[in-house]
């Protein structure tokens, strides 16, 4: 029904230009940080290879997986290198 009114929008109710930015910031983010994959992965709750495959445009991330990726981004410096 929603993409209905929005044409863009995929099954998950994400624009693919939406995503493609959210995609664009987390690998940024990765790079800035010289955060490894493997440690987002679990930070996010999400497989590795998971992880990979929406990095690479290979899958797209469920709606659960995108917010946890914007959180992740929004969270202040600290409380990220604080994390468990």
């Amino acid at each position: 029904m929603l993409k209905d009114l929005n044409p863009e929008c995929t099954r998950f109710g994400m624009s693919p230009r939406r995503t493609k930015r959210l995609i664009k910031d987390i690998k940024a983010w990765l790079k800035a940080t010289n955060t490894k994959q493997i440690v987002l992965a679990k930070k996010l709750g999400i497989s590795p290879q998971g992880l990979t495959n929406i990095l690479k445009g290979r899958a797209e991330p469920t709606g659960e997986q995108a917010l946890a990726m914007l959180e992740h981004l929004r969270q202040p410096s600290e409380e990220k290198q604080n994390e468990p």
